[in-house]
């Protein structure tokens, strides 16, 4: 990938849980560029009850149209750029996509793309790869989303193996913890998780391969950073590079267990992330125990990709 001149760019993610619009200037081949212009985030949990319906509710709809004019109005603020609006995992598999689609359009006057899973880990890995220091060892990457679940392999010099799983954190809560957060629901949480991961990061580490470097980028990592440095706000310098380890996001689910979803919902930094934390912790879980290291947390992913190799389109 050729590297983007010094420009403006504004990219847009519409996740399945969130919607993230990110504005920059002074871009060059490496992250963070000079300069960030805004960095906004609305929760619009775009994939509520999709698994179980198809398609995007109209409570998800309206949540995530508002969330588009929101950015918008902020983008009005700034200096003109090009623009461009990236769906991912929700708008893959709604069947009723396409309407919600060309509102997006017509709001945020700008183009749409729907991502294979393939092009969204593409994007995760540009990112996460620009934000960190070379490295000669395997690099294992995971996003946790709200609809789905990438998992890439990176050697050096060879092309990327890239597996992604329609398990997020959204469809987990929703099918697990309907009840409330339990004994029984995180077993049976657990087993599904091996279940899905385990055949994957199988065929993907070969037993002959090298020491591994685990990564995670993406909302819940960086939530759970948060949570393990007692963060009461986003501080990227310090998530950067921090690490998850099984025991320390043992001690963040216990206490989580003993909050109401009110509560869950109020912790500062998180708010409405707050709900689905609990998922995100039993998939990172079960990803660390089956490495057999701790997890390193990037703060820079898939909408810092998008940006790195359109800036200069």
């Amino acid at each position: 990938m050729s590297a983007p001149k010094e420009t403006n760019f504004a990219a847009i993610d519409l996740g399945s849980n969130s919607f993230r619009l990110l504005a920059v200037s002074g871009l060059s081949a490496k992250w963070p560029p000079r300069r960030i212009l805004l960095d906004s985030c609305r929760q619009t949990c775009l994939g509520e009850e999709l698994t179980t319906t198809g398609g995007l509710s109209a409570a998800a709809r309206r949540r995530g149209l508002a969330a588009c004019r929101i950015f918008a109005g902020q983008l009005r603020e700034l200096p003109v750029m090009p623009l461009r609006a990236c769906g991912t995992q929700a708008l893959r598999q709604a069947v009723n996509s396409r309407e919600f689609i060309q509102e997006v359009k017509e709001i945020l006057s700008c183009r749409v793309d729907i991502l294979s899973p393939e092009q969204e880990a593409a994007y995760t890995l540009l990112g996460c790869q620009a934000g960190q220091k070379k490295d000669s060892h395997p690099l294992l990457l995971v996003d946790a989303g709200g609809g789905s679940t990438e998992i890439i392999l990176a050697r050096y010099r060879q092309k990327p193996l890239i597996r992604s799983l329609p398990i997020g954190v959204v469809n987990l809560t929703e099918r697990f913890f309907q009840a409330g957060i339990n004994a029984p629901a995180l077993a049976q949480m657990r087993i599904f998780l091996i279940e899905q991961i385990g055949p994957v990061l199988s065929e993907l580490l070969p037993a002959n391969l090298s020491k591994v470097r685990l990564a995670a980028s993406g909302g819940t990592a960086n939530a759970l950073a948060m949570l393990s440095l007692g963060l009461r706000d986003y501080q990227a310098e310090l998530i950067q590079g921090s690490r998850l380890t099984r025991a320390g996001l043992d001690k963040i689910l216990a206490r989580l267990m003993t909050l109401s979803s009110r509560a869950l919902r109020s912790i500062p930094g998180i708010r409405a992330r707050g709900v689905i934390i609990p998922a995100g912790i039993m998939l990172l879980q079960a990803i660390i125990e089956f490495v057999g290291q701790d997890l390193t947390v990037s703060t820079s992913g898939f909408l810092e990709g998008i940006i790195l190799r359109h800036g200069d389109d």
